[in-house]
């Protein structure tokens, strides 16, 4: 199994900035807002196989609108940042970690995070957020956070998050990203994914 696996910045202070209804920030004045590329690399599969050895569980959720953005800082300085988000259950192919139920609602760590108090959006290695409303396949691996709680983290940052629809979120994945990185292997394993668990 070929897979890379580089850290991303390791968090100093941990701020949580408040759980609530998703940041839509389409809707927010894009005159004022920034956004930044964090550079990170990232896991790269080189094929699905690979992919479902590799995940505790592959599932089919669909978005909710609940969010809960997560920021370390070292002063006022950005350090790093992700956003939990939480999703339905509707389908599940595997569970490795017995601990799934279909119409659970359970919480995903997304590599995109908006930083309210410096109106500022931070997309670790390039990831865009799922959409509320909308059905996606993840394959997942689960964790357990500081505050003792359960989240699973899609394999491979983009790789594990497969959109079933249109949802208008664009895959920014580039050679800083992962030296291993070919787009169209990428499509290759989401087409994949599609085909074998989207009945």
């Amino acid at each position: 199994m070929k897979k890379y696996i580089i850290m991303i910045m390791c968090v100093i202070l941990t701020m949580f900035t408040g759980c609530g209804k998703t940041n839509n920030i389409g809707k927010l004045n894009v005159d004022t807002i920034i956004r930044r590329d964090v550079e990170a690399k990232i896991v790269a599969y080189d094929n699905l196989s690979d992919m479902e050895k590799s995940s505790d569980a592959i599932i089919k959720v669909i978005k909710s609108d609940k969010e809960c953005p997560v920021i370390s800082r070292y002063g006022k300085e950005f350090v790093s940042g992700f956003t939990f988000s939480y999703v339905i259950v509707k389908e599940i192919y595997k569970d490795n970690t017995e601990s799934i139920i279909n119409g659970d609602v359970i919480r995903i760590l997304e590599n995109e995070v908006y930083d309210e108090q410096f109106e500022t959006v931070y997309h670790i290695a390039g990831y865009e957020k799922m959409v509320e409303g909308c059905e996606y396949i993840l394959l997942v691996e689960k964790n357990t956070y500081t505050d003792g709680d359960t989240y699973y983290t899609p394999l491979g940052v983009h790789y594990g998050v497969v959109s079933l629809e249109d949802d208008g979120r664009y895959v920014d994945v580039t050679q800083k990203h992962s030296s291993r990185f070919n787009m169209a292997l990428f499509e290759a394993i989401w087409d994949e994914i599609r085909q074998r668990y989207n009945d």
